[in-house]
């Protein structure tokens, strides 16, 4: 009976398991997974999510797909590198070494995610909100694009030194020219990037939309006239090669 508990105590205690948050990588780059283990391997097995990576059995190793020239394996160490990162490496990772006739193991998450895209702000007003001007609601959305994992992106508002966590903020608005800036920060665990706006950016430009109009009108113009010039100047040659002609018929 003591055997029993002494080999049970023995399998528990050779077989750690690494902490289970995950660690984070970014998309294209490297990573070295590490063994906390001493002493030479007999023989190195490394899995991810239960199917073999690369292994090594005391004189030659094999490398399985889709990590083919993407892993790097310490014969020593048991360390596992791995370069080229993408998403679908994410998961667990498993190593089982033999080390003087004794099966150690453990596991590690990886997280490969992407760095965060520049946001974009756009401002929708709620002009029933209020009859003064200065109680004119709006509310600002800031944007990214989608990229793995959805789940870790992290938005927060800033102005005037007070932080608003979400996509959405209410703000109130001045007029034309309020100059108060917001400024939304897009993060994950691995970046972070922001992007500014300008309380004055939701009310439209009518300046702007003014002088596109005057632009058509006048290019529409312009168009007019040539094809006028190009009508009358084809008359006019088809009306001298009519005199040319009655010229020709004339008899000497």
């Amino acid at each position: 009976m003591s055997r029993y508990y002494f080999l049970v105590y023995f399998i528990f205690t050779s077989c750690p398991v690494a902490g289970q948050s995950p660690k984070y990588v970014l998309k294209g780059t490297g990573h070295l997974l590490r063994p906390d283990i001493s002493g030479q391997p007999n023989s190195i097995l490394w899995k991810h999510n239960g199917n073999k990576v690369v292994e090594f059995d005391g004189s030659e190793q094999h490398v399985y797909s889709p990590f083919e020239d993407r892993v790097t394996l310490g014969w020593v160490t048991a360390e596992l590198e791995i370069t080229g990162l993408r998403f679908e490496d994410s998961g667990v990772y498993e190593y089982e070494l033999d080390i003087n006739n004794n099966l150690h193991s453990s596991e590690f998450k990886l997280e490969v995610i992407d760095k965060v895209a520049m946001p974009t702000i756009s401002c929708e007003t709620n002009e029933g909100s209020s009859s003064d001007v200065s109680g004119i609601q709006a509310t600002l959305l800031c944007s990214a694009e989608p990229r793995p994992p959805q789940s870790s992106l992290k938005f927060e508002w800033r102005s005037q030194g007070k932080l608003h966590s979400g996509q959405k903020l209410t703000i109130s608005l001045g007029d034309k020219h309020d100059e108060e800036v917001y400024s939304c920060s897009v993060s994950n665990p691995l970046s972070s990037v922001t992007a500014t706006f300008t309380a004055k950016q939701c009310y439209p430009d009518k300046s702007s939309s003014v002088a596109l109009i005057v632009g058509l009108v006048i290019t529409g113009l312009v168009i007019c006239l040539l094809v006028l010039g190009i009508v009358c100047c084809k008359r006019k040659q088809k009306v001298s090669e009519v005199f040319s002609g009655a010229e020709e018929e004339v008899p000497p």
